[in-house]
């Protein structure tokens, strides 16, 4: 079934949706609060399988999702997209229309689902000023144009993977799955694990320019070193390592 919504639902307390294959829409709204509006106090959880489609014909935001304040999102599976969206004439911003957007101290929990934008460099973005206090957490899900282990839109290498997860990609379909148990290696003597990664990074390159990482003593995953990865790769090509360096755990 399709609900043409008037304006987006307000979420204040917990609240879980099963979608059912139903399909959401605000085609007509002119608040621009998204489909839903997770505010102080809201917890809000979406299950299964259905459309929110946030693209609006009478605002300029048309966001699928807003968290703000102490909000809480949790997205377990659906279709998010603004790709239809109505560029009105006195949208000066028109090449910024995002699909989940996080502000203040809220939460975005994104397990599973399939996210779609009218400006794909914006499916999921946090408010500038509140880049320390809201967070977007992926575990899982499927990112049309979008790399969320390298979200540009928030400073080159900003990556929104948690710990233990990785990309796949085909034609720009980003898509984040578990790291398999055969992609972690260890780096003996040195202490700590995932945190102090950035700390070692200079103790990292100069195993991966001594060789080691081709004698499979060093991994790195884009989650570890989004912004280094790249960097990572050129020293292993130049060693003539076939080796893909995926994971990096430091162990003493």
């Amino acid at each position: 079934a399709n609900i043409d919504l008037p304006t987006a639902i307000e979420v204040s307390r917990k609240v879980t949706i099963e979608l059912n294959n139903h399909n959401l829409t605000v085609t007509k709204d002119t608040e621009g609060y998204g489909v839903f509006h997770v505010v102080e106090g809201g917890d809000l959880t979406i299950n299964g399988e259905g459309t929110i489609d946030s693209a609006c014909q009478t605002n300029n935001y048309s966001m699928a999702i807003w968290a703000k304040e102490t909000g809480k999102v949790t997205i377990n599976g659906g279709t998010y997209t603004n790709v239809n969206t109505k560029v009105l004439e006195e949208d000066t911003d028109n090449t910024h229309y995002d699909v989940i957007y996080a502000k203040g101290k809220s939460q975005v929990v994104i397990n599973g689902g399939t996210y779609e934008g009218k400006t794909p460099a914006w499916l999921l973005n946090i408010k500038d000023t509140d880049r320390e206090t809201a967070s977007i957490t992926v575990t899982g899900g499927t990112f049309i144009g979008f790399n969320p282990a390298d979200n540009k839109a928030e400073g080159e290498g900003t990556n929104f993977l948690a710990n233990g997860y990785k990309l796949t990609v085909t034609e720009e379909v980003y898509k984040v799955i578990p790291v398999a148990n055969k992609d972690i290696a260890t780096i003996k003597g040195v202490e700590n694990i995932d945190e102090k990664l950035e700390e070692h990074m200079e103790t990292v390159l100069r195993l991966v320019v001594l060789g080691r990482a081709a004698r499979n003593e060093v991994e790195v995953s884009s989650r570890a070193f989004s912004g280094n990865l790249q960097e990572i790769e050129i020293f292993q090509e130049k060693r003539r390592s076939n080796k893909r360096i995926k994971k990096i755990q430091l162990n003493p």
